[in-house]
């Protein structure tokens, strides 16, 4: 009997060093419970779980957990460490923006919007 192994993504080393180093810093802890989640799930993919595993301890999906590594390895680890989604003070700093048509030539603005 002959069993099947999927191909499975492989980090490269300078990506799983990035993983680790991110891992041991704490940055997403801190910053935000979602993507620390994200980034333990790259973490224990590189440490060879399958997606069963991860996700039967951080409640993810295996498809997700999949989607997670196509995600990081295509567009690194600004895709898993933040959200793209926009909070309601930025909508609401966005309007004001818009109303007041004020923008900062120094950019001052955009650094608060990313900021908050």
């Amino acid at each position: 009997m002959v069993m099947r192994v999927k191909n499975r993504r492989r980090f490269t080393a300078i990506q799983w060093k990035e993983i680790k180093r991110k891992m041991s810093k704490g940055e997403a802890k801190i910053n935000d419970v979602k993507g620390y989640k994200r980034l333990l799930a790259l973490h224990m993919r590189g440490l060879g779980k399958s997606n069963d595993e991860i996700s039967e301890v951080l409640g993810f999906s295996s498809s997700y957990i999949t989607e997670l590594v196509s995600k990081y390895i295509k567009n690194g680890m600004e895709a898993i460490l933040y959200s793209s989604h926009i909070n309601c003070s930025q909508i609401q700093f966005l309007y004001v923006i818009l109303e007041t048509n004020t923008l900062n030539n120094d950019c001052t603005a955009i650094q608060r919007l990313s900021i908050t």
